[in-house]
């Protein structure tokens, strides 16, 4: 089974080279082909400039004398065609009705100005350079903003904005009538501003009425409305939904990885512990004259009843019982002995899967000989792991013990300190 497994990934990794190998070779090709077909062009005479308002071109050109040699390379710019004054006026007019649009914004219409305006500098694309001047900034801003606060219902102002509409020596001036009136009731945004600007100027004038008070009285109610505060909040920003759920995530599968981890490596080390006590078994069972199957199924039977007697779980063990209802099941023991080491995956069971299947492919009369020398060499390594477990645990032990250290140093040093200073 493994082995065709790995025959088949084996097979997909050729298939693959093949594969990016015949890609490599049909992209050079295709690559030689554009260069030698890029090489055969016709020579250039004339060079397409960029329609107006796009951008100036970079072009490269190779220069070839008479009998073909290429004598250097040189870049230039090629700027943009430039409109006849015909286009530019076209332009001119097209941009006006562009301009009529900006400038409203939301607003209805110029005789009903309530709202902000757009000063815009471009027009068509970029093409055409605007520039705008309100008659009179106390209504209408150099940015645009409307001042219609202190404007009553019915009140007009009429403001005139000449604008200056210029392509290369080409301009066009012009005036747009505007009346700007009231913010109407209708108009959420501009009741929105006076409402702001109201609500601020009386909570300005009661704050800082009586400033020798410890506390600042707010206003419970402007005009008819009542009204309540709360402080303000700071605004969490939408990076912090993300960034924190995306952090608890990476904690939670980096602590999975870790505990798995950690799962391994607890059960690498029980299965290289356990080791010895597996080897030894298995050659003294083998001395008593039981093949290797009837061993193997002996030690898988006396752990089941040890097991269900309340005894303990132990991994090699249990792998153990894994190949024993793998053989009862049809698979072959050679098989079953290979996968028992790829499942334990340590060097030494895989070192004894390849001693059991020697002995089942060949048979060998030293396998008692070389499972005592493997005895030997499995005991070494479990006393060498005990030492390491006590070395571990002593030194876990270091830290309560410099803890009650300095517990008795300071019940020692105390009361001699301060019978010092006493006398």
């Amino acid at each position: 089974m493994n082995k065709k497994i790995r025959g088949n990934a084996i097979t997909n990794k050729i298939n693959n080279k093949y594969i990016i190998v015949v890609i490599l070779v049909l992209g050079i090709v295709l690559v030689k082909t554009l260069v030698i077909k890029d090489s055969q062009k016709s020579t250039v005479n004339y060079i397409k400039r960029p329609e107006p308002g796009e951008a100036s071109k970079n072009i490269s050109l190779d220069v070839y004398d008479a009998a073909g040699n290429k004598q250097t390379t040189i870049n230039t710019y090629v700027e943009p065609r430039k409109m006849s004054e015909e286009e530019t006026q076209q332009c001119f007019d097209e941009a006006y009705d562009e301009l009529l649009r900006i400038v409203l914004k939301n607003n209805a219409s110029a005789d009903y100005i309530t709202q902000d305006i757009c000063m815009t500098d471009k027009l068509a694309e970029g093409l055409i350079s605007v520039s705008m001047y309100p008659s009179d900034y106390s209504v209408i801003d150099y940015d645009g903003t409307v001042h219609n606060e202190m404007l009553s219902e019915g009140d007009v102002k009429e403001v005139s904005l000449t604008y200056v509409m210029q392509y290369e020596e080409y301009e066009r001036h012009g005036v747009i009538e505007l009346n700007v009136r009231a913010a109407d009731e209708y108009d959420d945004e501009s009741q929105n501003v006076i409402a702001q600007n109201t609500i601020q100027k009386a909570v300005d004038n009661t704050v800082n009425k009586n400033i020798d008070e410890k506390e600042a009285a707010l206003p419970s109610n402007i005009g008819q409305k009542d009204i309540y505060y709360r402080y303000t909040k700071e605004k969490t920003s939408w990076l912090s939904y993300v960034i924190v759920p995306a952090a608890v995530a990476v904690l939670i599968l980096y602590r999975r990885k870790m505990k798995k981890k950690r799962e391994q490596e607890l059960r690498i080390k029980e299965l290289k512990y356990d080791y010895s006590e597996l080897i030894a078994k298995l050659t003294l069972l083998l001395g008593a004259g039981m093949t290797i199957r009837k061993a193997w199924e002996k030690m898988v039977e006396d752990y089941m009843k040890k097991k269900q007697a309340g005894g303990g779980v132990k991994i090699v063990y249990e792998e153990m019982y894994i190949t024993d209802c793998n053989i009862k099941s049809g698979i072959s023991e050679y098989e079953a002995y290979e996968e028992f080491g790829y499942r334990c995956n340590t060097r030494e069971y895989l070192k004894l899967a390849s001693l059991l299947q020697t002995n089942l492919k060949r048979g060998t009369n030293r396998l008692r000989e070389l499972l005592c020398q493997e005895s030997y060499d499995a005991f070494e390594q479990r006393k060498n792991i005990a030492r390491q477990k006590g070395e571990e645990a002593t030194t876990r032990l270091l830290i309560p013990m410099i803890m009650l250290l300095m517990v008795v140093m300071v019940i020692v040093m105390v009361p001699a300190v301060m019978n010092f200073y006493l006398t």
